[in-house]
């Protein structure tokens, strides 16, 4: 692999930047996708000299445009004095000895263009190629343009040794600089060998000036550059070659025009800008306009977050909101007024939602409380607690001093410990039996019910007046009307007579005076005041309390005897 490169040039050059082109009144802003802003145009009217003219062939589809009446296709124009273009590519192919194909295109440019020689590069692609770029170019302190020749070497054994890292370094492609200020550039394109037909090893020679952003070069490139006619290009263009302080002594030629634009000189010449603040053409008259900051809000915006920004001719300020300090590049919360209102706002917000909580916490609660007595009140009237009140109301103007009192749930509830599992004495087919304690510390039986049987309140009812009248040594007492017993100790005479264990503990004595009770509550018709027939005595409806004396339960279905009754034969006959 062998690398040359050589240069002879001189000189410097300058890349102005703006943007935003514009296009002159009454003229075609575009050729194609193409913006062609003035100073450019494709009409006598609307380019402000001859060598701004721009062809817009219409042969193609879209149409394009071309500099001038050149081959040199332009793809953008900006009024930051760049044009993109794209150029044609020299070629040297071989066959039988003979170049049979040699393009070798010139590049020609007026003096108010020249080649961007940081955007792009010359570049020779090939196995056994040599190619030169010569040409003229201007010099920074003179008029006068001086000639430069520069250029370079490619050597490989195939294409395939082509370096494939995308690095142009001499294997297969070889690159050098342009120097700063060329106008045109005339390519000379060789190789070292005479070739009889086109190899791999040989293939072809390609060299152009090219946009270096635009290449990347590969062994698939020197595949590719057989079919590409031509590669983009980066030109720069000043609207004169004097310098600013020149051209404003000629008002009529000078081209800054618009009131609100500025004027930089260039190594070829000079160009215009609009001021900072405003955007548009420079070019043309009223083309710079105010450029509102508040909206745009470009990269440069300074103000803060929290600043107010107010725009102005040219410019915009920044002043931070009432209660906050700061220059407009920066607002802070530190104004004492601002954090005491801040904390007052604050303390009576967190007051009234705390007040509306408690509010609807009471509401809800009362609610609950309602709904709850509401509740207990249905389930008492559903009961039969109507009934049973107006028959214990009838009773109160009665001899009889075995008074009855209604006790509430809660008052069973503590009396049973909440009706806890360990006071659970017995189970029934309607209810669950708990011993409980009142608060004058006699111990009860509370029968609770599983489930309320609406065919069992008229029976409850009867049991609940029945033995609120009876006062009888051998008749369980109801001390409330809630089905709440005396508690009697030693359980049924049903248990005492089947179970082995208890039934083996009685002695002869407690055996007889327990048939001796248990036949006195057959006798419950004549002993008891009022009277009364039980019509239900069985072995489990006889309790036996700490002193083995027999007292009757469940009086669901007894009847009292009328107290003017003077024959109880004649009563049982009825019943």
């Amino acid at each position: 692999m062998v690398l040359i490169c050589f240069s002879l040039s001189f000189g410097d050059a300058m890349l102005p930047i703006h943007n935003h082109p514009i296009a002159k009144p009454n003229c075609n802003e575009s050729c194609g996708n193409v913006s062609i802003p003035f100073p450019f145009g494709m009409t006598p009217d609307c380019y402000l000299r001859r060598r701004f003219l721009v062809t817009c062939n219409y042969s193609f589809q879209p149409p394009r445009p071309f500099l001038r009446n050149s081959t040199i296709e332009i793809t953008n124009i900006s009024l930051a004095g760049q044009l993109n273009v794209l150029k044609l590519i020299s070629r040297d192919c071989y066959r039988d000895g003979i170049s049979e194909i040699r393009v070798e295109p010139q590049l020609t440019l007026s003096s108010l263009l020249t080649v961007n020689y940081t955007a792009n590069k010359f570049i020779a692609v090939g196995c056994d190629t040599y190619a030169v770029v010569q040409g003229y170019y201007k010099r920074n302190s003179s008029s006068t343009s001086d000639r430069y020749v520069t250029g370079c070497m490619s050597m490989c054994n195939s294409i395939k040794d082509a370096d494939n890292s995308g690095e142009c370094s001499g294997v297969g492609c070889c690159q050098t600089s342009i120097p700063k200020g060329a106008r045109n550039a005339t390519i000379t394109l060789r190789s070292y060998n005479n070739y009889t037909f086109v190899t791999e090893k040989r293939g072809c020679s390609y060299a152009f000036l090219v946009e270096e952003a635009a290449f990347n070069f590969s062994e698939n490139y020197l595949s590719s550059l057989k079919n590409k006619k031509k590669l983009p290009l980066v030109l720069d263009w000043v609207i004169g070659n004097e310098k600013c302080e020149m051209a404003k002594r000629n008002s009529t030629a000078y081209a800054c025009k618009s009131n609100n634009s500025d004027c930089h000189d260039n190594s070829n010449g000079y160009r215009c800008s609009c001021m900072q603040g405003y955007d548009g053409n420079p070019y043309l008259e009223d083309g710079c306009q105010d450029i509102d900051e508040c909206i745009d809000r470009k990269p440069n915006y300074r103000c803060a977050k929290d600043a107010i920004c107010k725009n102005t001719e040219g410019n915009y300020t920044c002043t931070c909101p009432p209660d906050f300090s700061g220059d407009g590049t920066e607002c802070n919360r530190d104004n004492p007024q601002r954090k005491i209102r801040d904390n007052l706002v604050l303390g009576v917000t967190l007051g009234v939602a705390f007040l509306v909580i408690i509010v609807c916490g009471w509401s809800y609660t009362g609610f609950q409380r309602r709904k709850m007595l509401m509740m207990k009140k249905n389930f008492f009237q559903e009961n039969g607690g109507l009934v049973l009140q107006e028959r214990l109301t009838g009773q109160e103007g009665s001899s009889n001093t075995n008074t009855t009192k209604i006790f509430t749930a809660e008052e069973l509830e503590r009396a049973t410990n909440h009706f806890d599992k360990d006071r659970v004495v017995g189970q029934g087919g309607y209810g669950t039996v708990y011993k409980g304690y009142l608060k004058d510390n006699r111990i009860v039986a509370i029968k609770k019910s599983k489930v309320i049987d609406r065919n069992q309140i008229e029976q409850f009812i009867n049991e609940v007046i029945v033995l609120s009248q009876i006062n009888h040594r051998n008749v369980v007492k109801l001390l409330v009307p809630l089905l709440v017993y005396e508690f009697i100790n030693n359980g049924t005479l049903s248990e005492q007579l089947h179970d082995k264990v208890k039934s083996s503990t009685l002695s002869l004595d407690i055996r007889l005076r327990v048939a001796a009770s248990c036949g006195s509550t057959f006798l419950l018709a004549l002993t008891a005041y009022p009277p009364i027939i039980h019509r239900d005595i069985k072995s489990v409806n006889i309790l036996l309390d700490k002193s083995y004396t027999a007292k009757v339960s469940d009086f669901g279905a007894s009847r009292l005897v009328p107290g003017d009754q003077t024959s109880y034969l004649h009563w049982f006959k009825e019943l």
